[in-house]
């Protein structure tokens, strides 16, 4: 169904219009273990390019409304107790790309393409205190990765028209399910990426906009109600484009190497959602129905928020409430019926996942909603 790999799908696309009013990202997430203690720590590197058609040699940053920040930014880190997130900035036209496919992005020591990534960033303290807009803690990574992608995520040209159409946003998921070979020095700290363990993800954005809200969640681990974990299984949920689509979000499961894809995006696949996503004070909730004709799929997840972090972008909008954060070990249930009867019960375990809330005019937005009442259909 889909898993259909086409990496001409990643291609760096920021041309046109999208030049001068739009964004790209090529996020990875991956686990590595500690080469001392064998600690587990999750990490994350994203190469995010934003108007490039006003490209100067330096980074032009958003310092006010209405200012057009235009870089390339690589951001890197990692979640949990030392979670912290690490910029390092180009201007546009100091950076290589390959306009093709396979694809790459080249600055410095930064470097990405289809089948791997390497680079390192470097923020000393007073850097980060002293120049507000790196919007970065301080600290110091490096990474070498070979990213082998097993399972896509392949939308239909429909779903991608429809997005496009609602929010002018497109998403890829070209590594729904990876094996990451590599390493990262963090802050000192040696931790090495084994493909077995690795439970990466990497998929690809593009937009002109941060549609509200935005979610997005990955994760490997399925296991039955007898906690056995699944082997060929992977949920990747994805909810992004603006307008009339807002409130949508499209789920892909595979379940023992079994396909389901709920995509209300596509106008022929008769696929409903509801969903309510909540950030609470210790945590972020995420409850979502998905039906069809033949399924419904019942999703409940949750994320401690010791495991968050609040991600920082120099083009977000505006609002002084607008947010967006991003952790991982979200955890939950995902119930699967087929004409009403039970078909699989499983859990899901150490996902990546984010959450955002936007207000480009300056309204409140409301983040830490009272718990509602599950969403139905």
């Amino acid at each position: 169904m889909f898993n259909r790999h086409d990496i001409s799908r990643n291609a760096f696309s920021l041309q046109g219009k999208l030049a001068g009013n739009g964004y790209q990202r090529w996020w990875h997430s991956f686990t590595a273990s500690n080469v001392q203690t064998g600690r587990r720590k999750s990490f994350f590197v994203e190469f995010y390019i934003c108007n490039p058609q006003a490209g100067r040699p330096k980074a032009v940053f958003a310092r006010q409304k209405g200012d057009l920040p235009s870089f390339l930014m690589v951001k890197a880190g990692c979640w949990g107790e030392d979670g912290a997130q690490l910029h390092k900035y180009w201007g546009c036209s100091r950076i290589e790309l390959e306009l093709g496919y396979p694809f790459s992005v080249s600055a410095g020591e930064c470097f990405l393409t289809e089948n791997g990534t390497h680079g390192s960033i470097r923020v000393g303290q007073d850097e980060a205190k002293d120049n507000k807009d790196l919007l970065s803690d301080s600290g110091e990574i490096a990474w070498s990765l070979i990213i082998k992608k097993k399972r896509s995520c392949r939308l239909s040209s429909r779903s991608l028209a429809v997005m496009k159409m609602a929010g002018g946003t497109v998403w890829h998921a070209e590594g729904m399910s990876c094996e990451m070979r590599g390493e990262v020095v963090w802050n000192g700290e040696r931790y090495k990426v084994n493909p077995g363990g690795s439970n990466g993800y990497c998929d690809m954005i593009i937009g002109q906009g941060w549609a509200s809200p935005h979610i997005r969640i990955n994760g490997g681990q399925l296991s039955n109600v007898e906690d056995k974990l699944l082997k060929d299984s992977a949920l990747c949920i994805f909810g992004g484009a603006g307008g009339r689509s807002a409130g949508k979000a499209l789920v892909a499961l595979v379940a023992e190497g079994r396909e389901y894809l709920f995509d209300p995006f596509d106008p022929v696949g008769l696929c409903r959602c509801r969903m309510d996503c909540t950030e609470r004070r210790f945590k972020v909730q995420w409850n979502i129905v998905m039906k069809t004709p033949r399924y419904t799929l019942t999703l409940n997840l949750c994320c401690n928020k010791r495991n968050m972090l609040r991600m920082r972008y120099s083009s977000l909008p505006s609002g002084s409430r607008s947010r967006l954060v991003s952790g991982s070990g979200a955890f939950g249930s995902v119930v699967l019926e087929q004409f009403g009867r039970k078909k699989l019960d499983l859990k899901l375990r150490n996902a990546y996942c984010e959450l955002g809330v936007f207000d480009d005019k300056g309204k409140k937005v409301n983040l830490q909603n009272k718990p509602t009442k599950k969403p139905t259909l």
